[in-house]
């Protein structure tokens, strides 16, 4: 009995630091606008606007999708590259579930 009150106590503790760590994440999916097929290989970066070290990576599967994990809230600078399209360059904001 003390070790089940012991590892409640433990998770009691850790439960509010689980809380304010979230972190979320982005996906999507590249498509040629004429044609509407997937593009493969596009080059996604995230750089964070406060902080430009913090820069997250993904290249487009076979099918145009693409995911980065483990995003604070905060705004970002995405930019996206494939030779043969013009580049794209936004500003989004990520922000936590429910907002």
């Amino acid at each position: 009995m003390p070790r089940c009150t012991a590892l409640l106590a433990t998770l009691l503790l850790l439960a509010p630091a689980l809380a304010t760590a979230q972190t979320m994440s982005l996906k999507g999916r590249f498509r040629d606008p004429v044609t509407q097929i997937a593009v493969p290989g596009v080059q996604v970066k995230l750089t964070a606007y406060g902080d430009t070290s913090e820069v997250h990576r993904a290249t487009a599967k076979d099918d145009g999708s693409w995911e980065i994990r483990g995003l604070a809230a905060r705004n970002y600078r995405l930019e996206a590259t494939r030779l043969g399209y013009a580049p794209l360059k936004m500003v989004i904001r990520v922000n936590t579930s429910g907002q």
